[in-house]
């Protein structure tokens, strides 16, 4: 089992959660819906930079997706951006995008491959309202 970190910048309206380890697709369900139960940020971004491997198919990424867009009405216009350096991860990852997509999802989502480029985007699409 994994473990996942968050940290809340709540002037940015930014939350991040930082995995690590072998992290299954219920520690990522479980966060989610804690963070929904929280006083929750307009953007979220996951860094999946530090874990060693991901256990979730195909289909518990759609379920994610369409999930995260239904929850996601609480934040609409908010951003999801996804922090992958793995190949494997970065192929679910973009698979979650596509998905989340397809549901007409109220957030607009990205994946990148440093936690840089997906603050610097998250800060333009605030820009850009």
């Amino acid at each position: 089992m994994g473990r996942i970190e968050v940290s809340v910048d709540e002037a940015a309206g930014i939350t991040i959660n930082r995995a690590y380890g072998e992290v299954d697709f219920s520690e990522i369900d479980d966060r989610i819906m804690q963070f929904y139960k929280e006083k929750f940020t307009k953007h979220v971004i996951w860094d999946f930079s530090g874990i060693s491997k991901m256990n979730a198919t195909s289909e518990e990424i759609m379920s994610l997706a369409k999930k995260t867009s239904v929850y996601g009405e609480s934040r609409k216009g908010g951003c999801n951006a996804i922090v992958v350096q793995a190949n494997l991860i970065y192929g679910l990852s973009r698979m979650y995008e596509l998905y989340s997509d397809s549901t007409n999802s109220p957030q607009k989502n990205g994946v990148f491959h440093t936690l840089e480029n997906a603050l610097k985007w998250v800060k333009e699409q605030e820009v850009k309202g």
